[in-house]
């Protein structure tokens, strides 16, 4: 891990706060703290907290910059606040869930070219029958290299249609 602070911002629900590796919400800038630039942007929406902060500190010690939010509902309100390169959603969150947040992200044009990775721990087929709009799908657990790969390779080919 690294030595990065992660500023913390509260959610609509209260449930758990925003979080942010990296500079503030707001900062332009693409230089981390070590003099590195970012390899890219990402929004993480997930309600537990257990699967988010490992995934968090793994993409940010891989060289990305990264949010969270805890749900739909707050990560479109994150997306009011960043623009992220790319967007892992979870399936199945309270308020909103990532099927319905992904659909509003591709009706949205100022966001319907945003890569996005579904993750779960139930089947893709179940994810595909609420949502096809996705860019890769990740089954839960899924192992780091994989995770890093995909990423990886979204944000190329995203950078690629530019």
């Amino acid at each position: 891990m690294n030595n990065q602070q992660t500023h913390h911002e509260y959610s609509a629900d209260n449930q758990r706060p925003f979080s942010h590796s990296g500079s503030q919400p707001g900062e332009h800038g693409s230089v981390q703290p070590n003099g590195d630039e970012y390899l890219g942007t990402v929004l993480i929406v997930d309600d537990e907290a257990s699967n988010s902060e490992p995934l968090e500190a793994i993409l940010t010690d891989s060289g990305y910059r990264v949010y969270t939010a805890a749900n739909g509902v707050d990560g479109l309100e994150r997306m009011d606040m960043v623009t992220p390169e790319l967007v892992i959603l979870d399936f199945m969150m309270p308020l909103m869930n990532g099927a319905e947040m992904g659909r509003r992200l591709r009706a949205n044009p100022a966001t319907q070219n945003i890569p996005i990775v579904m993750n779960s721990g139930t089947s893709e087929d179940m994810v595909r029958q609420n949502f096809t709009g996705y860019d890769a799908f990740l089954r839960k657990p899924y192992n780091i290299v994989e995770l890093l790969s995909v990423v990886h390779r979204l944000l190329e080919s995203s950078a690629d249609r530019r």
